[in-house]
Formats: structure tokens, C-alpha cells, sequence
């Protein structure tokens, strides 16, 4: 399961705001924030999109079900 620590954790390694996150998944920022601090959910697509942005930037998540973590290297 996708985490907001793990979002967090993923756009800082990228040099990324929430607001950056945000205009490349075209999801509103403030879902985002909500997500991060736990206040919010995001949709199954939603967190779909953000992790295809997170990873053909160069922080992949690994796949859902496994541990949290935090993958760096843009995909080959």
C-alpha cells in the first residue's frame, strides 16, 4: 500500500514540492498534502498516476503489497 510518508519521502529525493507532484500527475495539490499528513485518500488511480510520475522521474515505490520503501534509478 501506497504511504504519504512514501510520497514524501520519494519527491524529496527528487527535489520536488507537492505543488511539482501535482501539476505532473494533474491531481490537486492539497490531495496530495491531505495524503502525506494522513487526512486524506487518493484513488486507486490517482496513486496509479503518481507512481508512474514518481518513477519515470527516477523514484520508483515498490509494488503494492510489499514493504514501504523507495526505489532510485529512472527505468530502463
Amino acid at each position: 500500500m501506497t504511504t504519504g510518508k512514501q510520497l514524501k519521502a520519494a519527491r524529496a529525493v527528487l527535489g520536488w514540492s507537492q505543488i511539482k507532484l501535482a501539476v505532473e500527475a494533474e491531481i490537486s495539490a492539497l490531495r496530495i498534502k491531505k495524503f502525506e499528513v494522513g487526512e486524506g485518500r487518493l484513488s486507486p488511480l490517482e496513486i496509479s498516476t503518481i507512481r508512474a510520475v514518481l518513477k519515470n522521474a527516477g523514484a520508483s515505490l515498490p509494488p503494492e503489497g510489499e514493504a514501504p520503501g523507495l526505489m532510485l534509478g529512472k527505468p530502463k
